[in-house]
């Protein structure tokens, strides 16, 4: 995820529009819950890689923080909550 959002700060830099713009995440966690463990998240669930990454929620949640931390002007978004 983290080289998609490289690539949208380096757009809206070369746009000009840094400062003017927010990226907002709607991360749709209900989309990749694990059925077969209540509280995890698969992040690679609709993809073919052997290897799945599964976080708890905890964990999750402070890898949302972390992105929030590394690009600013980012907001995450699930149903009515936003985290900014």
């Amino acid at each position: 995820m983290e080289e998609c959002l490289d690539l949208l700060v380096e757009a809206i830099a070369t746009a000009n529009y840094a400062g003017k713009v927010l990226i907002a995440l709607d991360v749709a966690a209900s989309e990749f819950h694990c059925e077969d463990r209540p509280g995890y998240y698969d992040l690679d669930k609709k993809s073919n890689k052997a290897n799945h990454q599964v976080l708890s929620g905890e964990c999750l949640k402070e890898y949302y923080l972390a992105l929030i931390s590394k690009y600013p002007s980012t907001l995450v978004m699930q149903s009515c909550l936003i985290i900014s």
